[in-house]
């Protein structure tokens, strides 16, 4: 058996996880995270790409 060691995540290091996901996220994306955990142990958060794509009728 291995030992593993345990980091919590934070906000940022979340962000850079879920950049390193493979095809989760546009290359370009602009992540924006917020934690939204109970206060418990478990640690809970919402990571979208805040980078509005905007399409042109011109």
């Amino acid at each position: 058996m291995t030992q593993s060691q345990y980091n919590a995540l934070s906000i940022g290091n979340a962000i850079a996880y879920a950049k390193t996901v493979p095809d989760f996220f546009a290359a370009d994306a602009i992540l924006s995270c917020e934690e939204i955990g109970d206060g418990n142990l478990n640690l809970v958060f919402r990571i979208k790409d805040s980078l509005m794509r905007k399409k042109s009728d011109h």
